[in-house]
This record gives C-alpha cells, structure tokens and sequence, in this order.
C-alpha cells in the first residue's frame, strides 16, 4: 500500500504547512499537532488491554511464552550435547591442533 493511503492526514498536514510560508500563514504549521491524534487510539487499546479481560489474555500469551522458550531452550541444549572429547592438557590423549 502507498504512504498516502495508509497516513492521509499526515500527507495533508505536510503539504498545507510548508516552512517558507509568509508568516500571516505559519498558524497554519499548528496543524502538525493533529498528528497526536493517534495517541487516542493508543488509549482505547491501553484501556481495552489492561482490563480484567484484556489482563487474563497477556497472562496467558505470557505462560505460553515462558513454556515454549523453556522447551525451546532444553531442545537447543540436548543437540548441542555431545560426547567428551580429550583436549589434550593432560588428559593423556592425543592433542588436537
């Protein structure tokens, strides 16, 4: 999708408020501050998210993140495991260089 489509406010804001107006039409520059508007969506979601509803999903996103990366973690460390092998400082074997 185009910028234009997705941020038509900000598109507008941009071309209506150039630095180098005369200065009768700076006010105009206010405008930029509409572009706080999308702070008020980030409320409605805040609010919606911390709610009992919205408080019993994060906790159950959060314990299956915590169970999934603990067997992720117990996965990547059982392949990694191997075998001792003799280094070479005093274990007798042959040195490996």
């Amino acid at each position: 999708m185009d910028a234009k489509n997705l941020h038509p406010l900000e598109v507008l804001i941009v071309l209506l408020t150039p630095p180098f107006l005369p200065s009768s039409l700076q006010v105009l520059r206010a405008l930029r501050v509409l572009r706080l508007l999308r702070l008020l969506r980030l409320a409605q979601l805040a609010r919606r998210t911390f709610s009992l509803d919205g408080l019993r999903y994060v906790a159950i996103l959060a314990a299956l993140t915590a169970v999934g990366g603990g067997d992720a973690y117990s996965a990547a460390k059982r392949a990694r495991r191997s075998p001792p092998r003799a280094s070479g400082t005093g274990s007798g074997g042959p040195s490996r260089r």
